[in-house]
């Protein structure tokens, strides 16, 4: 969880930094069909869930909003709350949540790249950072977990002027996962821990208010180049029109 957060808070003091001809904003990203399959290392257990959809919010930094080029590259970071719906096929009635933290590179490649609309694909790569808590009298129990996915993704972006743009994206990630949890309860002496590891998937979108800056675009009209700008009129010298007689 340590590296997982100084990587993130690197990132977020950088953005500020990257964004001189780019573009920074806020979104919120809404999770379903979320499921994780995992097996302790220790006993021979199996455990299967079912998330409820959730939503978060996120911070993010794209290379190209609205630029006249193929390549851009997308940081999000992103926090979310996910509800557990069922546990091995069984209704979860509980109310703890895990709470998911979300490192989201996403490398676009543009299909469409005109001055209002930015239509692109290409591949995402998430790393998460998921954890849970539970405590009930003397009893407490905790878990965690690390997780790598990769996912194709789609997304537009709509430039509604020189600077505000909104954007909207869609992934189905696959992924594997790592974690550990520990039980304890003073009363009966109890101090247990494990480990356990297995693969997830899910569907995430998002929508995005972006802010671009530094930004141009091809199809954008140059200025022309007159060399009398005030419109004034130009006179000629006529010598025909002189009178010498005065």
């Amino acid at each position: 969880m340590k590296l997982y957060k100084n990587i993130a808070l690197a990132s977020f003091l950088l953005l500020p930094m990257t964004a001189q001809a780019s573009g920074i904003g806020l979104y919120v990203p809404m999770a379903a069909s979320t499921s994780s399959s995992t097996e302790d290392n220790d006993i021979n257990y199996t455990e299967d869930l079912v998330y409820k959809p959730g939503y978060g919010i996120g911070l993010v930094y794209d290379s190209n909003v609205g630029k006249d080029d193929m390549y851009a590259y997308r940081l999000g970071l992103e926090y979310l709350k996910m509800d557990i719906d069922t546990i091995n096929g069984n209704t979860y009635n509980g109310d703890e949540k895990f709470t998911r933290f979300n490192m989201v590179n996403t490398f676009e490649f543009g299909l469409v790249t005109t001055k209002s609309i930015r239509f692109w694909a290409g591949p995402r790569i998430n790393i998460a950072y998921q954890s849970y808590s539970y405590q009930s009298g003397t009893y407490s129990f905790d878990q965690s977990n690390v997780e790598f996915g990769i996912a194709p993704a789609l997304g537009t972006n709509f430039n509604l002027g020189s600077i505000v743009s909104l954007g909207f994206d869609v992934d189905y990630r696959f992924t594997g996962l790592s974690g550990a949890w520990t039980a304890k309860d003073s009363q009966i002496s109890l101090d247990d821990d494990g480990s356990y590891s297995g693969t997830g998937k899910g569907l995430t979108a998002r929508l995005y208010l972006l802010f671009r800056f530094g930004e141009g675009h091809s199809d954008a009209v140059a200025p022309t180049n007159n060399t009398n700008t005030n419109n004034t009129p130009s006179y000629q010298h006529n010598d025909d029109v002189i009178d010498d007689s005065l």
